[in-house]
């Protein structure tokens, strides 16, 4: 027979206002985390735990994202480039950002050492707008990154 485990739990206004013991765990229902006591500390320490997931496939273009139970977002993809000079891509966000002020990288050309370039250009909570090239005579892809706070 197997042994459970319970671990004391409460709301996010519950876990606020305790005060655990030294090592003690709590579970906080409505943020969905965990959250680890010092025993002088009141509410202790939230822990992020991951809460959502898109795994890369051919049918979301091979964006993938990762959402915490922090609110913190990280995501990213791959955009098709040209062959030469300059083109203008819209990067859709699996996840939508709490507001503009997220970072975003991104990096042209990774298949060879063939030099490219990437700007960011616009930026919206759903996604943002790019520049890029490279300076080959085949397709290449683009890099995106992106993380910050979620809406």
């Amino acid at each position: 027979m197997s042994i459970q485990l319970k671990i004391r739990r409460g709301t996010a206004v519950q876990n606020d206002a305790f005060t655990g013991a030294e090592a003690e765990l709590t579970y906080d229902t409505t943020n969905k985390g965990l959250r680890i006591h010092d025993g002088t500390t009141q509410g202790g320490y939230k822990v992020p735990v991951l809460v959502e997931v898109q795994r890369p496939a051919l049918s979301n273009n091979y964006t993938w994202a990762r959402r915490y139970s922090d609110g913190w977002v990280e995501q990213g993809g791959f955009i098709d480039g040209g062959t030469t000079g300059w083109e203008t891509a819209t990067i859709t966000f699996p996840f939508e950002m709490s507001d503009t002020n997220y970072q975003l990288f991104c990096l042209g050309n990774w298949s060879d050492a063939q030099s490219s370039s990437c700007q960011v250009t616009a930026k919206t909570t759903t996604g943002a707008t790019i520049r890029h090239a490279n300076n080959t005579t085949t397709v290449q892809k683009t890099v995106w990154y992106t993380c910050g706070i979620g809406a």
